[in-house]
């Protein structure tokens, strides 16, 4: 169940969500799962830079990305709101989950991407571009040791300087 304006959503009663990662990923988030795959068997990954919004469409004009979705990570608390979010209450930051075929694009690439798009923002501490405030920190959060290992390889995170984020996701 997700809340959308107050109220509780039953996705089960919704038609035409089984082919939907959206509600894939909010099945997973709320039973507390991480998956490395898709149902699908695609692999999945999850990202942060800032206004997930922007993010999302990034990774979306991606050939090889199959699917995305918007949400929260890192934070403390179940089913936050947007407005608990924004007041910075939960802990959590704004984050996009990226379902791929690794034999069209790689997690190392999708990685650069990310990258790429912060540009010098990647040096700020919780902002990017004229969003402030921590639910709006840069990270890649990887599902396994072979995205963790892939992550740390780039050369940006490789510099110190960085105020990206290699942590768990959620």
């Amino acid at each position: 169940m997700s809340r959308a304006r107050g109220k509780k959503i039953d996705y089960e009663s919704l038609t035409g969500l089984p082919e939907s990662w959206a509600a894939e990923a909010a099945k997973h988030a709320l039973n507390g799962d991480t998956p490395v795959k898709s149902d699908g068997g695609y692999d999945i990954a999850t990202f942060a830079g800032g206004c997930f919004w922007g993010v999302e469409l990034r990774f979306q004009r991606v050939p090889g990305v199959i699917a995305t979705a918007s949400g929260y990570v890192q934070g403390h608390k179940n089913e936050p709101t947007y407005r608990e979010v924004s007041a910075r209450s939960t802990g959590h930051t704004e984050a996009v989950q990226v379902v791929f075929d690794p034999s069209a694009v790689s997690y190392e690439r999708l990685c650069r991407l990310l990258v790429e798009r912060l540009d010098q923002i990647v040096y700020l501490l919780n902002q990017v571009g004229n969003d402030k405030g921590t639910q709006y920190r840069h990270g890649i959060y990887p599902h396994s040791e072979a995205q963790r290992a892939a992550a740390a390889k780039l050369e940006v995170i490789e510099r110190r300087a960085t105020r990206m984020t290699i942590g768990p996701c959620c």
